[in-house]
């Protein structure tokens, strides 16, 4: 799939497998970019900036709702691939400036919110949690209202990441400091309230930002567990749910193996 630029397009697949999400740009430049045309039919040849509003590949209907243009303009670009609700109604957005969740019907994003760089959303299509001015954020995805207080942090794009897991219809947020942050180390949030920071020293890796298989945390299935990559060069993983660092277990990787995420890769 290509917009016809040098780099791939951001894209995401529907739920149901037959169509997908492509950010390309708009003839008429309004509206939120993108299009979403069927795969089931074999190579399709299609360019979105020539046509009309009314194709029915485009995202876009018409003219953003006037509350989202004075937030946000009169067109909002997709710059990072989006998330799916699960029934394929609703496209979770959240690009290095912006965020918002758009109504596939209608084209028309419900509503919109400034993030700085960091923005991610839960796994359960619950929350959406983002930085912004120094804070972190916890949002309502439906309504994109704050879900409580924002909390004070020292981290930004170049040393906190931000790392969603389930425990039962439990959202379970893992906000990563890393070594070069003030203060670093990891707070647990869950459903958007602190539940239990661990004092260790998560590694900085060079491409966490662009590749989420470099990142330094990664939460177990089960969701009551997670493992980290430390400045030190070992993995610890811990109990996440009691609440308690002496919980973690110290151990380093097997010979010949490095741990990224706390999972082991030849």
């Amino acid at each position: 799939m290509t917009n016809g630029n040098s780099r791939p397009p951001c894209w995401a697949l529907h739920p149901d497998g037959r169509s997908a999400y492509i950010s390309t740009g708009t003839k008429h430049r309004i509206g939120v970019h993108g299009c979403i045309p069927p795969l089931e039919h074999g190579v399709l040849y299609w360019l979105a900036e020539e046509a009309e509003l009314s194709h029915e590949h485009l995202l876009a209907k018409g003219p953003l709702p006037t509350e989202i243009q004075e937030a946000g303009g009169e067109e909002l670009e997709v710059d990072q691939s989006p998330t799916w609700s699960s029934d394929g109604n609703r496209l979770y957005v959240a690009n290095r400036s912006e965020a918002f969740v758009v109504d596939v019907s209608t084209g028309a994003p419900l509503w919109h919110a400034r993030v700085s760089w960091l923005a991610e959303w839960s796994p359960d299509g619950h929350y959406l949690a983002h930085v912004h001015r120094g804070l972190l954020h916890f949002r309502d995805a439906t309504t994109g209202r704050p879900t409580g207080e924002p909390v004070p942090t020292t981290g930004s794009r170049w040393d906190l990441s931000l790392h969603w897991g389930i425990r039962g219809s439990t959202a379970r947020l893992a906000a990563v400091l890393n070594e070069e942050a003030a203060g670093s180390g990891i707070d647990v949030y869950d459903d958007g309230r602190l539940s239990h920071r661990l004092a260790v020293t998560p590694a900085k890796t060079a491409l966490a930002g662009e590749n989420k298989d470099f990142t330094v945390w990664a939460w177990a299935p089960s969701g009551d567990r997670g493992a980290v990559l430390t400045a030190a060069g070992t993995s610890r993983s811990g109990r996440s749910a009691t609440a308690s660092r002496d919980d973690c277990a110290r151990w380093p990787p097997r010979p010949g193996h490095k741990a990224y995420g706390g999972a082991l890769a030849t």
